[in-house]
C-alpha cells in the first residue's frame, strides 16, 4: 500500500493466485488466468472493479515473449477526470493482442510479497509444474511503474549483459512490438523464486536481486532501478 499518485488516498497493489493445497493449483492447461492489481483506495466503496473495463480498471498486457524476455503495453491511466479509473491491471499470461482476454495461459499466479521501491512495483510469478519430479515449476521477475502498472521509462535490465544500462537495454520482440524495453526476465527456468532481496552497489549504480529457488540455489540479477537513489535507511539518536 502507498499513497496514492494524486496524493489523494491510497494504491493498494496485489497479485492473485494460490498455491498452498490442491492438485488444480498446478494445473497449466484448464488454470483461471491471475492478475496483478493496483486499485484506489480513496474512502470510497469500490463496487465496479469487477467489470474491468476501460471505464472502472486500466488494462496493460503482456504483449510480447521472447522466452528470456517480456514485453508490457504502456497505456496512459486517467487519474483526474470527472469519472476518472479506479486502478489498473495486468492479466498474468501472453496477450498478443494488448488487450481484452488471454488466447491462453499457463496456470501463472503471485504468490510471494511483491516489492515496491522507486516507484516501481516489483514482483516474482510462478507458472506451476505438473512434474513431480521437478522443483514445482518456474518463474518470472516483472518490473513495472506502480502509477499505471505500465512499462517503466527506462530499462529495468541489463538486457544485453554489458554491464552498464543505457538506451541499449532493449530487445527485439519482432511482431507490432519491435524492439523495446523489456518489463519481465525469466529468473529462474527451473525453480520457484521467492520474493526477491535488494543488494545496492554505490560504485556501478547497480541493485542485485537475489532470490531464493525451490531447486535450493540463488537467482541473481542486474538491475537499475531507474531514479538516482538516495538514502534508504536512518536511524534517530536521542539524548537524555
Amino acid at each position: 500500500v502507498t499513497t496514492h499518485p494524486t496524493g489523494s488516498g491510497y494504491l493498494v497493489l496485489f497479485g492473485t493466485g494460490k498455491y498452498l493445497e490442491q492438485v488444480t493449483d498446478v494445473n497449466t492447461t484448464t488454470a483461471k488466468t491471475q492478475t496483478f492489481y493496483g486499485i484506489w483506495d480513496n474512502g470510497a466503496q469500490v463496487t465496479s472493479v469487477t467489470t474491468r473495463n476501460s471505464n472502472t480498471l486500466q488494462q496493460q498486457a503482456i504483449d510480447a515473449d521472447t522466452g528470456t524476455w517480456r514485453h508490457v503495453t504502456d497505456n496512459a491511466i486517467d487519474w483526474t477526470s470527472a469519472q476518472p479509473d479506479k486502478g489498473w491491471y495486468i492479466d498474468l499470461c501472453l496477450n498478443t493482442s494488448g488487450s481484452g482476454s488471454c488466447a491462453n495461459n499457463y496456470g501463472e499466479k503471485q504468490v510471494s510479497n511483491s516489492v515496491l521501491t522507486n516507484g516501481r512495483i516489483i514482483f516474482t510469478t510462478l507458472l506451476p509444474s505438473s512434474v513431480v519430479c521437478t522443483a514445482g515449476g518456474s518463474s518470472w521477475l516483472m518490473e513495472l511503474d506502480f502509477a499505471n502498472g505500465g512499462q517503466t521509462d527506462t530499462s529495468p535490465f541489463d538486457t544485453n549483459d554489458d554491464s552498464y544500462f543505457n538506451t541499449s537495454d532493449t530487445v527485439a520482440f519482432g511482431g507490432t512490438v519491435g524492439t523495446a524495453i523489456a518489463s519481465g526476465t525469466k529468473v529462474a527456468t527451473t525453480g520457484i523464486a521467492g520474493t526477491p532481496t535488494f543488494v545496492y552497489n554505490p560504485t556501478n549504480k547497480t541493485t542485485y536481486k537475489y532470490s531464493n529457488l525451490s531447486t535450493g540455489s540463488l537467482a541473481k540479477t542486474d538491475n537499475n532501478l531507474g531514479k538516482g537513489i538516495g538514502r534508504v535507511s536512518w536511524r534517530e539518536l536521542l539524548n537524555d
